[in-house]
């Protein structure tokens, strides 16, 4: 994979945190054929990320899932479902995918699988079952929260619609929460006018730039759950700008947009 801290990147939004998910709660052994896209999954309850139970530090819980009649016997698998449509995967130098997972989680692409986080007693090729514990132990403090990233060749999609499957998994019977979201993006070398492209620089701090865009002010969000609040994005000060931006160092996740007003 590229190393994207090499590269002038154009990146572009595939799924946000917060979208919503089906999902299905129930404790069921689901086999395999829940992760195809041909699955009907109609009857499966529906809510937005961040899905869960119980208290997650560096996170709130948006849609509540079940863990059963019996708090010392937890259920160990809940089941999540999504999609997103790409017209050619082949123009990304390479996918990023974000997963927050407590404890651990497998995802699959169109039915195949791209990851696993949590197991690394059963690496890739071991069967992960319904009732099969996450194996690295539980997650917690801001890791319950935590957007964990992982860079994949864009041949991971296909041009079209793609399923995204999900399978989180409890560490043990009795644990007091979970939580999943995942994002997706796909980046670009490189970038067309009037998009904003991001470099890191010899000191480690990232420079935007962009052309053909005129005088813009540029705002920065740590979370995209509701990327059309005004409460989530921030205008950073001086603008507006005329081509670029230095924003600092390079640490965590964070978002850019330009706009014309602050």
């Amino acid at each position: 994979d590229p190393n994207p801290s090499s590269l002038p990147l154009t990146v572009r939004q595939l799924l946000a945190a917060g979208s919503d998910w089906s999902y299905l709660d129930d404790g069921t052994d689901q086999g395999t054929a829940w992760r195809d896209a041909a699955f009907d999954d109609s009857t499966w309850a529906t809510g937005p990320a961040l899905l869960g139970y119980g208290t997650i530090t560096g996170g709130t819980i948006a849609t509540e899932v079940s863990f059963g009649p019996d708090p010392n016997n937890k259920y160990i698998t809940t089941y999540y479902r999504s999609t997103i449509t790409v017209a050619d995967p082949s123009v990304f130098s390479f996918i990023t995918i974000g997963l927050v997972r407590d404890d651990g989680g497998v995802i699959y692409i169109n039915g195949t699988e791209v990851r696993r986080d949590g197991f690394d007693a059963l690496p890739t090729g071991d069967p992960i079952l319904f009732d099969t514990f996450a194996t690295d132990g539980a997650v917690g403090g801001d890791d319950e929260g935590t957007f964990f990233q992982t860079t994949h060749d864009s041949s991971i999609l296909s041009a079209g619609v793609n399923t995204i499957a999900v399978e989180i998994h409890q560490n043990n019977l009795t644990s007091s929460d979970t939580s999943f979201d995942l994002e997706i993006s796909g980046s670009t070398a490189g970038g067309a006018p009037g998009e904003i492209t991001a470099t890191i620089d010899g000191a480690g701090d990232v420079i935007l730039t962009w052309t053909g865009a005129g005088d813009l002010y540029v705002q920065e969000a740590s979370a995209l759950a509701n990327p059309e609040s005004a409460t989530v994005w921030t205008t950073l000060p001086g603008g507006p700008h005329t081509s670029g931006l230095n924003v600092g160092p390079a640490a965590g996740m964070r978002y850019f947009r330009l706009t014309d007003t602050p």
